[in-house]
């Protein structure tokens, strides 16, 4: 029998969004702004993923999702090799708590995605992601090798 209770997932890139969500037929509840420590956000590849890196950040949503929806976000064409794993996510109170996430190995070769970062962008602004965040978010149009 398969668990109904619902799952907290943290996303990062585009999924981040409810009016994103909402029409792939995923009822994503209770979001909440959430930074994942020691994880830096990589878009090469016209994808995004985090890399674990010390002093980065990654700041996102929490959303609690049936495990069912969660699962059928990752089956598709556009989010094929994403994987599962568990983390700890921050909240702007400073309380820490496990999430679920999914997440791309690293490409080094792959190059940087500016399409992608033009959709990332405002999705980022509209929900109130940090001012610091934001910079860094824009100065990924200016790549400098990481």
């Amino acid at each position: 029998m398969t668990s109904s209770k619902p799952v907290e997932a943290f996303f990062y890139g585009l999924y981040m969004d409810p009016d994103i969500l909402g029409p792939l037929g995923v009822v994503a509840l209770n979001p909440r702004l959430a930074e994942a420590q020691g994880y830096r956000l990589d878009l090469r590849g016209g994808k995004a993923k985090i890399i674990p890196e010390a002093g980065a950040s990654t700041w996102g949503l929490t959303f609690e999702l049936s495990p069912s929806d969660l699962k059928s976000l990752y089956r598709t064409e556009a989010t094929q090799g994403y994987a599962p794993f568990e983390l700890f996510v921050t909240g702007p109170d400073g309380t820490q708590r496990p999430v679920s996430c999914y997440n791309l190995p690293l490409d080094p070769q792959a190059p940087a995605d500016s399409v992608y970062l033009a959709k990332l962008l405002p999705v980022a602004r509209k929900l109130g992601l940090p001012a610091e965040y934001l910079s860094f978010l824009d100065n990924l149009s200016n790549p400098t090798s990481p």
